[in-house]
């Protein structure tokens, strides 16, 4: 079972991000166009981190609520 100070100390690591897309790189990633394969490269990269980020929030959460039930 994790402890307070560990919980608090933990890090999310997201690395780095590239923007694989140049020619619509300062297009909003919701909106850049559906046919451009890089584009469609850097929405996958951010869904992906999107979703890694929840997993982390998620875990944290739940070691989070079992440190608080067990006091």
């Amino acid at each position: 079972m994790p402890n307070v100070e560990e919980l608090l100390d933990r890090k999310f690591i997201a690395g780095t991000r590239v923007t694989n897309c140049v020619l619509h790189m300062h297009t909003e990633i919701t909106k850049r166009p559906d046919d451009c394969k890089l584009c469609l490269s850097d929405l996958r990269n951010h869904m992906l981190l999107a979703i890694r980020t929840n997993e982390w929030l998620n875990q944290w959460k739940d070691d989070a609520t079992e440190i608080l039930t067990k006091r």
